[in-house]
Parts: C-alpha cells; sequence; structure tokens
C-alpha cells in the first residue's frame, strides 16, 4: 500500500470544471433568450411604426437606439410626435349637433370640447371669419358684420356728394332689368319681373352718378367718332349708292350736324369702321329720325365673341337675337334732335347673360357681368333718314345719367306731387299689400335730394319747382292716400311703405328727412327770389320724431329693420348687415348738420355691435 493520502470529502479539479462550464452555458442560453425576447419586443415595435408610418421609420432608422441609455434623444423626440399625433388622431371625433331642434349639422370633439362649423356661425349669426396676419402672426380673425359704414365727408349739403351712395352701381344690379332705351333709366323688376319704372331706384341712380362726378375728378376722356364740325365726314364714312351724306347747319350757326339718308338693310346702309385700340366703351352721340331708323353698334367682348347693339325707333323695350347675336333696344320715336348716352358693355349683359334671362335674379351687382365685358368697339351703322351730331366713345358719363335720371323725375311727376309705383308690394312676413299706385316718402325724399343738385347744377328752375311740390304728400295720411303716420298720437312719421298700420322703417325715413333738409337748404340759397316751401317745418316735425324714437330701433347688439313689433305687435325683424350699416353711415350724416349727441352716442354703440359687443346685462 502506498503512502499516499486520500481526501473522501474533496473533489478533484478536473471533475468540478465540465459541471461549471455546463452551468455557464445554461445560464449564456437563458440570458440570450431573455435578451431575444426584449429585442423582439422592440423589432416588433418598430415593424408596427414601419407599417403605419414608412417615412416616420426611414427616420428612426438613422438615429441608432444602441446605447447604454437606452433610446437616443432624437429618436425619443420622433416617437413622442409620432404617438402624439396618432392620439390626436385617434380622439378627434365627429358628433351630430342639433340647434335648439331647428336644425342638425356635423361637429367636431377634441379633448372634452365641442367645434362646430364656422359656415354655421356665419348663416344663423353673421359672423365672418378670414385668415390675417397680426403683429406678423397668422391669425383667424372673426368680425360680426360684414358691410360697409360709410364716413360723412365735411358737413352735409345739398351742393355737394350723396355719400351714401358713392359705392352704389344701380344698372350693374340683378333687380335692374336694364336701363331703358327712351328714358335712360333703369327698369327694375324688384316686385314684377316683367319691369317697371321704381322711383326710389331711379334716384339712386341719379345720386350715385352725381356724387361720382365730383369725387372722380378726372376729366372725361373722349374719342370723337364723327363730327361735322372738327372732321371731313364723307371721307370716313363708307356711302353705298343708296345712300347719302351731307354737314348742314342747324339752331346755331356754330351747330353742324350730318344728314343722312341710308337703306334700311344693314349691308347697304351707312357704315364707319373703327380702331380696335379704342378702349372706351359708353358711346354718346345726337340723334333725330325722320321716319323708322337704327343705330348699330358692333363690339367683341374679350372672349373674343362678336355682337351687334342696335338702337331702333320703332321697338320698345329690348329683346336679343341669338341666331344673329343682336341685341335691340328701343329708343323712343326720336323725332327731334337729342342725346342718346348709352353703356354698351351694360346694354350687353342685361339682353344677353344666360343666367339673367333664365333665372331672373335679384342679389348681385357683378354676377356674371366680366363673361361680357368689352374688347373693342369695331364699326358702326346707319338705317333710315335723319341727322346725327357729333358721335363719341367716353370712358364716363356721370353726369349724362344723373341729367337723364332728374329729367325723368320732373317729365313723371303727378298732380299729388308724387311719382307713384306701379305694382303692389306685399309686406314681407305680414298679411299686408300696398295696391297699385303708392308712393314713398323715401322715394319723395330722394327725389328732393336729386332735383335740388340738378338746380344746383343747372340752374334751371324746372328742377327745383318740382322738388316744391314734391312735399305735398308730406301733409297726406297713409290711410288717405299719402306717406303721413301719427305715432303714439303725437309725434310724425313719413312711411318708407305706407300701410294702414305703420311699420316705421328706420332707413326710409331718414332718406326722407334729408331730402327735406336738401330742399329747405335749397329754399333758403334763393330766399330773395320770394321762394316759399313748407319743407323747414316738415323736416323739424320729422328730426324731433325721430329723436324720440330712436332708441327703440336698438336691439342691445343689432338693429331693428323697423318698429312692426311696437305697432302692431308682429315679429320683430332684425335689420340685416347692410341695413345695420346704413343705419349708422345714416346718423353719421345727420351729426354733420344737426350736431346732437343723440345721433354720435347712437353710432357709436351701434358700430360696437358691429364688432361683437352687446348691451350691459341686469
Amino acid at each position: 500500500m502506498s503512502g499516499k493520502l486520500v481526501c473522501s470529502n474533496c473533489f478533484s479539479a478536473r471533475s468540478i470544471l465540465p459541471r461549471q462550464r455546463q452551468l455557464i452555458r445554461r445560464a449564456a442560453v437563458i440570458l440570450a433568450l431573455v435578451i431575444s425576447v426584449y429585442l423582439g419586443k422592440a423589432w416588433i415595435s418598430s415593424l408596427f411604426i414601419r407599417k403605419d408610418n414608412k417615412e416616420q421609420y426611414s427616420k428612426f432608422q438613422r438615429h441608432p437606439i444602441q446605447t447604454d441609455q437606452g433610446l437616443a434623444q432624437p429618436a425619443i423626440n420622433e416617437l413622442h410626435k409620432y404617438d402624439t399625433k396618432k392620439r390626436c388622431q385617434d380622439c378627434v371625433q365627429t358628433l351630430k349637433v342639433n340647434y335648439f331642434n331647428r336644425q342638425t349639422f356635423q361637429g367636431k370633439t377634441f379633448d372634452d370640447k365641442i367645434f362646430i362649423p364656422a359656415e354655421f356661425l356665419q348663416s344663423q349669426f353673421g359672423w365672418i371669419g378670414e385668415t390675417q396676419y397680426l403683429n406678423g402672426e397668422k391669425v383667424w380673425s372673426v368680425s360680426k358684420r360684414k358691410a360697409r359704414v360709410v364716413d360723412p365727408i365735411g358737413r352735409y349739403n345739398y351742393k355737394g356728394p350723396f355719400i351714401l351712395f358713392y359705392f352704389y352701381k344701380v344698372e350693374k344690379r340683378e333687380r335692374v332689368k336694364y336701363i331703358d332705351g327712351a328714358s335712360g333709366v333703369p327698369i327694375s323688376t324688384q316686385w314684377s319681373p316683367a319691369g317697371y319704372f321704381y322711383p326710389t331706384q331711379i334716384c339712386q341712380f341719379a345720386l350715385s352718378h352725381y356724387t361720382r362726378l365730383l369725387l372722380n375728378a378726372s376729366k372725361t376722356r373722349e374719342y370723337i367718332l364723327s363730327d361735322c364740325k372738327s372732321m371731313n365726314v364723307a371721307t370716313i364714312w363708307k356711302v353705298t349708292q343708296s345712300s347719302s351724306l351731307k354737314c348742314i347747319h342747324v339752331d346755331k350757326p356754330d351747330r353742324m350736324v350730318m344728314k343722312f339718308e341710308s337703306h334700311t338693310d344693314s349691308s347697304k346702309g351707312l357704315s364707319l369702321d373703327l380702331e380696335s385700340t379704342i378702349k372706351r366703351f359708353i358711346v354718346r352721340f345726337e340723334i333725330k329720325f325722320n321716319g323708322s331708323g337704327t343705330i348699330a353698334f358692333r363690339v367683341t367682348t374679350k372672349r373674343l365673341k362678336q355682337f351687334t347693339i342696335s338702337y331702333s325707333n320703332t321697338k320698345t323695350g329690348f329683346n336679343y337675337s341669338d341666331r344673329t347675336k343682336t341685341v335691340t333696344y328701343g329708343i323712343g320715336k326720336r323725332n327731334v334732335l337729342s342725346r342718346l348716352t348709352r353703356d354698351l358693355e351694360i346694354d350687353l349683359y342685361k339682353a344677353v347673360s344666360p343666367d339673367r334671362r333664365r333665372k331672373g335674379g335679384r342679389k348681385g351687382e357683378n354676377a356674371g357681368l366680366k363673361k361680357f365685358g368689352l374688347l373693342s368697339v369695331d364699326k358702326v351703322t346707319l338705317q333710315g333718314n335723319g341727322c346725327l351730331g357729333k358721335l363719341s366713345l367716353v370712358d364716363n358719363a356721370d353726369e349724362d345719367f344723373f341729367i337723364d335720371a332728374a329729367n325723368w323725375l320732373v317729365e313723371n311727376q303727378d298732380k299729388k306731387g308724387g311719382w307713384p309705383v306701379s305694382v303692389s308690394h306685399k309686406i314681407n312676413k305680414l298679411s299686408l299689400t300696398l295696391k297699385p299706385g303708392w308712393y314713398s316718402a323715401m322715394a319723395q325724399g330722394q327725389a328732393m335730394s336729386v332735383l335740388t343738385r340738378a338746380f344746383h347744377a343747372t340752374k334751371k328752375q324746372k328742377y327745383l319747382q318740382t322738388a316744391l311740390l314734391a312735399t305735398k304728400l308730406f301733409r297726406i295720411p297713409s290711410i288717405e292716400g299719402g306717406v303721413l303716420a301719427t305715432v303714439f298720437g303725437t309725434f310724425k312719421f313719413y312711411e318708407e311703405y305706407p300701410t294702414k298700420i305703420p311699420l316705421l322703417v328706420l332707413n326710409g325715413f331718414i332718406y326722407s328727412l334729408i331730402g327735406l333738409f336738401d330742399l329747405k337748404s335749397a329754399v333758403e340759397d334763393v330766399n330773395h327770389k320770394n321762394v316759399t316751401s313748407d319743407a323747414a317745418e316738415l323736416y323739424i316735425d320729422g328730426i324731433k320724431t325721430l329723436k324720440q324714437l330712436l332708441p327703440l330701433y336698438d336691439a342691445g347688439s343689432d338693429t331693428f329693420y323697423d318698429l312692426r313689433h311696437v305697432t302692431i305687435k308682429a315679429e320683430p325683424i332684425i335689420a340685416r348687415s347692410t341695413y345695420h350699416a346704413l343705419h349708422i353711415s345714416q346718423l353719421l350724416l345727420l351729426d354733420t348738420f344737426e350736431e346732437d349727441p343723440t345721433f354720435t352716442k347712437t353710432a357709436k354703440r351701434w358700430i360696437e355691435y358691429m364688432n361683437g359687443g352687446r348691451a350691459n346685462h341686469n
């Protein structure tokens, strides 16, 4: 037996090492599995991100995430943005909104807040919104109304502009069917599609042109096409064998006109070719026909379409032939040499526009007009026998249009001193109807404003005399065919719509007061000629009434159009935005000569209503 000692409690190194290596391998496998699971989850998450948003995934690839602190900061930012965006998309939901059981519409919910469409606010409350820049920052700006308040220019007087109508373009209105060829004033379709002479609209037509005449101080540019006094007309007109022309003196030795005899066939008549460079489209000339006759203008539109606009003394109204592309306007007999001024663009548009002929529209001053904008006037033709004075194209004719309307008022005033409306008018939402032949205090007042200005501009007494007769109806009660209403048994009110039970329309009443003030002022200017008028007394009575009743028109955040809710206990009518702005403009104008704090304070308060202000609560 050897001398080696044996320890029964000890293990050899060789027996231990294989077992340890086995344990280490098992631990490594487990650790690898754990790491694989963790990394697998991260990979699966990134896979969903890539599936939802490839663009986001490409950004993550550019930022390594293998760092000791986990995700790199740029990657964390990208994931946060994506997560926020994803949550925002998930939490914005569609919601049906029920507005007082009157209507429903689609809204949105987000973050426990309700959002409704801006279009609803506009239709229901007259609020409007538009993108603006405030101190360099893009903002959505909300305002209550979209209407223009017209600030007066100095102290108002009848010799100056009627600033309230400076922005009016009456002839472009859809409710104007056409401009009458015989009288030169608008034919209205406001209450009858057949068309009729509406005195109020004719006065607005006149005052708008008078105002532009004064404020647009640039001189009228005129291009003379034919004039016996300044050119040899025989060399510029094409004369056929069956036609002739010559210059003759009329009335005065220095006044010359072209006497013409032309075949009734336009191809054999007199013609004048024009340069296409002439960019003026209002034609002005003096004309006289012996028997039937026509003067016509061939025009080209900006869309390169050609039309013929013809003016005939054997027609009335207007008509349009689509086959020949010819518009024909009646201009009256014209058996005396007289001026005719026509806006060719307006005459073409009113007759040809298919939208107007189909729909008989009322609203909008420029809808469709651009389609018939003119590029050139190409040719003039004459048919029949007669005389032609100076023929010109001009860029504006405000004075002519104003005088045409003033002459219509002189020629069409009746024995009562008024201008009756020839069609009936049913008052909106009420069983009240004005029968044909009714008068309007608004029309009477605006007629005075036109006539006093015509008197000032021409010094012709016929205009002043016509204005003086217009006050008669202000003393006749509405129930007897006049325009006077008595309010609360004391106050005298001049009615725009003189119904049996007064409505007390505010803007029409103020227009009548302005007209009375104009006439009062004109009479004072000529008092040395012993001209008398009751305009001053009527004005004083009316202005007292206005000061007393004005608070009743305040609706706390708007104004009332009339006082039907007071006089006949009917549903009140809130003035739409344009009328609310008009009420303010009228008060500002009155304040220039009345200088009463009532008008200033009221106007300022009503301006605040336009900016979202409201009356105080109790």
